[in-house]
């Protein structure tokens, strides 16, 4: 069970990957939903990163737990992919964003990801 510190301790780290996400979000014109109030087992904070090529949705959990998944809607022979990070640093926080915005603009699938067959 999750003390009341804890959870404390949780929010703010959430709060603080959600202002990231917020802040990229602007600059890169992608939405983002957050913070949520929500129960510990919905996200807190979801962006949506989209293009005709790529398409991902990005999940802030109570952790902070990263979960992505993603498709390639042009090219879906491969299946989707998902990925994410538990209690990662804010640098690895906007790598993982900045991978995301280079998939949408057509460069390579995050090494990150993996691929779940359909």
């Amino acid at each position: 069970m999750v003390t009341e510190d804890e959870r404390a301790h949780f929010e703010g780290r959430d709060a603080e990957l959600g202002s990231l996400l917020l802040a990229w979000g602007l600059r890169n014109n992608v939405p983002v939903d957050g913070p949520l109030d929500v129960p510990g087992m919905d996200p807190r904070w979801i962006a949506r990163i989209r293009s005709d090529a790529f398409e991902a949705d990005l999940m802030i959990f109570y952790g902070p737990v990263i979960d992505v998944s993603a498709s390639r809607p042009s090219a879906p022979e491969p299946g989707y992919f998902v990925g994410g990070e538990v209690g990662l640093s804010d640098e690895r926080f906007i790598e993982m964003l900045n991978d995301l915005a280079a998939a949408v603009a057509g460069g390579p699938d995050p090494g990150w990801l993996r691929v779940v067959q359909r």
